[in-house]
């Protein structure tokens, strides 16, 4: 919990600080459909692998950094729930236009299961993100976006436990 703070923080702060410079920054809410997709290696055997899907929601605000015309940063604090387990999310991506509507998506997620009450497991995972936007208007886009797990979040012999999500949602911005 203490890493997502101080990872929350430091966004406050950077953000605080890098306003003057920013050429333009956007506050708005992101909301959509939240799919996890949980594969566990090993758990009836050494070549057997278990395989769940569990799909939700996750809402929360976000904020847009514009550094050049094509570049910028996109950062959320969102809460997600698939299967009654509740999840923190903090992305933060780089957002790379292609195309005049178009923008690429990429960078790192912290993801915090609220509701772990697996003695073995860790709490906080990081992923690697790659995603797209479609700007509708100035204020609506449709985002879709895919997590990869990075480390390992169980600590259970002879197994691994890796988590991969999924989120399609629409992105408001004020």
């Amino acid at each position: 919990m203490k890493k997502l703070l101080i990872l929350v923080c430091l966004c406050l702060g950077f953000n605080a600080t890098a306003q003057k410079a920013l050429k333009k920054i956007q506050f708005g809410i992101s909301s959509g459909v939240l799919n996890v997709n949980t594969k566990t290696d090993g758990i009836f055997g050494p070549d057997i692998t278990s395989s769940d899907n569990f799909t939700g929601f996750y809402l929360g605000p976000m904020v847009q950094l514009s550094l050049t015309k094509k570049v910028g940063l996109q950062g959320e604090v969102l809460y997600g729930n698939a299967n009654s387990e509740g999840y923190i999310i903090v992305p933060l991506q780089a957002k790379i236009g292609i195309l005049p509507k178009l923008s690429l998506l990429l960078g790192p997620q912290a993801n915090y299961a609220v509701d772990s009450d697996f003695g073995n497991t860790s709490a906080l995972a990081l992923d690697g993100v790659a995603g797209v936007a479609l700007n509708i208007t100035r204020k609506f886009a449709i985002q879709a976006r895919y997590a990869i797990q990075i480390n390992e979040r169980a600590q259970i012999e002879d197994r691994s436990v890796k988590s991969n999500t999924l989120n399609i949602g629409i992105g408001y911005n004020f």
